[in-house]
């Protein structure tokens, strides 16, 4: 977890992810772009995008010092549960966003957030900020 997150979304102004290193899992390009974006205004350093589980996976288990991930719970044909097991054999946090939801058992992660498809900018950063700072919202 990045110790230069702030305590909380308010008080961190416009960058309330400041220095968080996100890794963002998503297959449609122009949505992944779109979250990175947002996750670069919110001061996070975004990693990404993975368009493909084997490069989701990939990230997953080699990129230091990740914060949280940002997934969505289908890439293509093939579910992201490979990459929520490396993710958790991490402890690196993670928050869904996604329109399929209903179609996996993510009841392994029942404090996994999940935003739905589509969801403003705001709360995907506050999803993604109390997921990195648990118990201080």
């Amino acid at each position: 977890m990045s110790e230069a997150v702030t305590s909380s979304p308010a008080a961190a102004g416009a960058e309330p992810l400041r220095g968080a290193r996100i890794l963002v899992v998503e297959d449609e390009w122009i949505t992944a772009y779109d979250l990175m974006a947002t996750l670069t205004q919110a001061g996070a350093i975004a990693v990404g995008p993975a368009v493909t589980v084997a490069k989701a996976k990939q990230l997953a288990a080699n990129e230091a010092g990740l914060a949280a991930a940002l997934l969505d719970c289908r890439l293509g044909r093939d579910d992201v549960l490979p990459v929520i097991h490396i993710l958790a054999a991490r402890q690196i946090p993670f928050v869904f966003h996604t329109g399929h939801a209903s179609q996996l058992d993510l009841s392994e992660w029942p404090d996994a957030a999940i935003v739905a498809k589509p969801a403003l900018p705001d709360l995907l950063v506050q999803a993604l900020y109390k997921t990195i700072q648990p118990g201080r919202c």
